[in-house]
C-alpha cells in the first residue's frame, strides 16, 4: 500500500500537515504619564474597542444595508405591542438612518473613557457609495466609523510606551495598522485642507512623530508609507495638490484602480470627456503651485503615457460602435493636445 502511495506521489511520501496553533494572544497593562497625570489601559479593551469598530462598520456594509433593504420589501416589520406593519420605503430609510445614529452612539459611549486616554475620537462618516434612492433627494449611503487623533500628546505617549513584543504578543498590530490607514482615509476624503478642523491640525502637528513611533514598533506597510506621504507633501507645500491627485487617483497605474489609462474602457464619451477635463485642471492647479513642480512634473509624464495608451487601445474595443468610437478619440485626442500645452 505504501509503494502505491509513493509511485502516485512520484515516488515521495506524502507528510499530513501539523494543524497550526492558534496564536495566543497575552494582553499587557499599559501605564504612561501625560501632564503629571497617570494613565493606565489594558490591551484588552483597546482590542475590543476596535473589535466594536468593525462590527458597526459590518453593520453598515453595503452588503448588509441592501440586504436589509431587499427583505424591508418582503417581510412586514413588527411594531411595539406586536402588529405587524408592511414598511415603506420611507419608513425604512428612516429606521436605517436611526439605527446607524443609535448604534454609533452606543458604540462612542462604550470607549468614552478609553478614547479620551488614547488621545482619539469616533465619529460615524457616510462614505461615497449610496446604497439605495427614497424619492428625489433622500438618500441612504453606507456610513464608516473613523477615527481622529483629538489629542497628539496622549497617542504619542501611549506610543512610546509600547514594545515591538508587546504590540506582537497582545494582539495591537493590527489594530494600530487600522488607526493609521484610517487616518490616511480621513485626509483624503474628509479634511479640509483649506481651512482645516481642529482634529486636522492635531494629525499633522503630531504626524512626524507618529511615524517615528510606527517604525520603532516596527509597524510598517502601505499605510504607514501613505501617512508618511502626506507628511513630505505637508512640508513641501504640495499637500493639497497631492490629495486632489489622490481622490480622484490621477497616479493609478494602466490596469489598476480604473485610472486615466482605463476610464475610455467603459465610460461614454460625455463622462470621459468630463474625467479628462478634471484631470487637466488638477494639472493645471498643480503647475501653478511653485512647491509642486516635481509633482506637476511626475503627473503631467503620467497623464501623456495614459492618454497615449488610452488612445492605442480603441481598436480593441468592440462593443462600441465606430461612432463612438469616434467621439471617444477626439476627446482623447483634445486631452493629450492640452497635457502638452501646458507642458511647454
Amino acid at each position: 500500500m505504501e509503494n502505491d502511495q509513493e509511485k502516485k506521489s512520484g515516488g515521495e511520501k506524502t507528510i499530513p500537515k501539523t494543524p497550526e496553533t492558534p496564536k495566543t494572544i497575552a494582553p499587557v497593562e499599559i501605564s504612561y504619564k501625560v501632564d503629571e497625570q497617570e494613565i493606565n489601559i489594558n490591551s484588552e479593551d483597546i482590542n475590543q474597542l476596535f473589535a466594536d469598530i468593525k462590527k458597526y462598520n459590518d453593520q453598515f456594509s453595503p452588503g448588509a444595508m441592501i440586504t436589509r433593504s431587499i427583505f424591508s420589501i418582503f417581510e412586514p416589520r413588527t411594531k411595539l405591542g406586536g402588529d405587524k406593519t408592511q414598511e415603506t420605503p420611507e419608513e425604512h430609510l428612516d429606521e436605517e438612518t436611526k439605527d446607524q445614529q443609535v448604534v454609533a452612539f452606543f458604540v462612542i459611549s462604550k470607549h468614552k473613557k478609553l478614547l479620551e486616554k488614547l488621545g482619539l475620537s469616533l465619529k460615524p462618516v457616510a462614505e461615497g457609495a449610496t446604497i439605495f434612492v427614497v424619492g428625489d433627494d433622500r438618500e441612504a449611503k453606507q456610513v464608516q466609523m473613523m477615527i481622529d487623533v483629538v489629542n497628539k500628546d496622549h497617542f504619542l505617549a501611549f506610543l512610546n510606551e509600547l514594545t515591538p513584543e508587546q504590540v506582537e504578543s497582545a494582539g495591537l498590530k493590527q489594530n494600530l495598522e487600522k488607526i493609521i490607514s484610517t487616518l490616511s482615509q480621513q485626509i483624503v476624503g474628509h479634511y479640509d485642507l483649506v481651512a482645516p478642523e481642529q482634529e486636522a491640525m492635531e494629525l499633522f502637528a503630531g504626524m512626524e512623530k507618529i511615524i517615528a513611533e510606527y517604525k520603532r514598533l516596527k509597524i510598517n506597510g502601505p499605510a504607514l508609507d501613505e501617512l508618511e506621504k502626506y507628511l513630505q507633501h505637508g512640508k513641501n507645500g504640495s499637500l493639497r495638490e497631492y490629495v486632489a491627485i489622490k481622490q480622484k487617483g490621477l497616479l493609478s497605474p494602466p490596469g489598476e484602480s480604473f485610472g486615466p489609462a482605463d476610464w475610455q474602457k467603459d465610460s461614454t464619451p460625455a463622462k470621459l470627456e468630463q474625467s479628462w477635463n478634471e484631470a487637466i485642471s488638477v494639472l493645471k492647479n498643480t503647475k501653478e503651485n511653485p512647491q509642486a513642480i516635481r509633482l506637476y512634473e511626475e503627473l503631467s509624464e503620467h497623464l501623456k503615457m495614459c492618454v497615449e495608451m488610452a488612445i492605442k487601445s480603441l481598436e480593441s474595443l468592440k462593443y462600441w460602435d465606430a461612432a463612438t468610437i469616434d467621439k471617444l478619440r477626439t476627446i482623447l485626442e483634445t486631452a493629450q493636445q492640452k497635457i502638452n500645452e501646458l507642458a511647454m
